[in-house]
């Protein structure tokens, strides 16, 4: 009786099919393959989105804490020229014979206590080349400058950057992981690029 090895065409018949059945188990070792790449991938940008996150709200911290210091100082030592301020008026207001000095030094005192600078404004800057995500004092960087806290803001703004507060990038990080989790948000892109490409699509 003739076997399926004698008929020729029985056996290419059966090459054929252990072929399709290779491929088919090679396919299936690949989709599970780029899973595996994927879920991996997937892993290291939540991971790389806490560390950021972690990081970004320590520097915010760090910064507030300056800036609640660097207010302290000046408002001591708004008291101090206002006091030196009072005294050195009314004194050379005396020596000038004005008839009430006193009032001068109050004036002078007056100019002195309404020096302010602006203190305590810090938010979170995203964008940049390269790009880059950090805390920064607005506060600072007005009174470095010599001019208001809006209109620092807006030279931020002008050089491409999205400006937010700790709460509003705790909630974009928030939006970022839940993305990853759900394969809403791919991958393949880098957490900064994420943040800054969803700052954008909200007007921050």
């Amino acid at each position: 009786m003739a076997t399926a090895t004698d008929d020729p065409r029985g056996l290419i018949d059966e090459l054929i099919h252990r072929i399709g059945s290779q491929q088919s188990t090679l396919w299936g070792l690949d989709d599970l393959l780029r899973s595996n790449a994927v879920d991996r991938l997937r892993q290291d940008r939540l991971g790389e989105l806490q560390t950021l996150q972690y990081r970004i709200e320590s520097q915010v911290h760090t910064l507030q804490s300056r800036e609640a210091s660097a207010a302290c100082s000046q408002a001591q030592a708004s008291l101090i020229g206002g006091a030196a301020g009072l005294i050195f008026g009314s004194l050379t207001a005396s020596m000038h014979g004005a008839e009430k000095p006193i009032y001068t030094g109050i004036r002078l005192s007056q100019q002195m206590l309404q020096r302010k600078s602006s203190y305590g404004t810090v938010m979170v800057a995203m964008g940049g080349s390269p790009i880059k995500v950090e805390a920064v004092s607005i506060s600072q960087r007005a009174r470095d400058l010599a001019i208001t806290e809006a209109y620092a803001l807006h030279s931020l703004r002008d050089k491409g950057y999205h400006i937010v507060n700790l709460h509003r990038f705790d909630s974009l990080v928030n939006e970022i992981r839940t993305g990853l989790i759900t394969g809403a948000i791919p991958v393949t892109i880098g957490i900064e690029e994420q943040l800054i490409q969803y700052a954008a699509t909200l007007g921050s």
